[in-house]
């Protein structure tokens, strides 16, 4: 089955691009980037940015977007079983360098 990652998150502003491989298993199932509960990206981003924890997707889109972070991914949509990066095939790279050219303050 070909799973199908999530839309960027940016403003026409942000200065910084996070890119990841694809979503998990969990992230794909929540609806949102890096939501597997052991995942530590959501922490530590708080952490750099000195904000609270965000726990809603409203919560993280609002910390990333005010801290001038886009967050991507490099596959669009792929074959894998299970969420390890090593099971990926058949991917479909998203449109980075149209991004970028979009956005010209990353």
């Amino acid at each position: 089955m070909r799973l199908y990652g999530f839309p960027p998150i940016l403003q026409s502003d942000s200065r910084i691009l996070i890119l990841g491989s694809f979503p998990s298993q969990a992230s794909l199932e929540a609806g949102m980037y890096y939501s597997h509960g052991r995942n530590q990206f959501w922490p530590l981003l708080a952490l750099c940015t000195g904000q609270s924890m965000p726990v809603s997707r409203d919560e993280k889109v609002r910390l990333l977007t005010e801290s001038g972070i886009a967050l991507w991914d490099m596959v669009a949509s792929c074959e894998r079983k299970g969420s390890l990066d090593q099971n990926i095939l058949e991917p479909e790279l998203n449109d980075i360098g149209g991004l970028l050219n979009s956005c010209p303050t990353i």
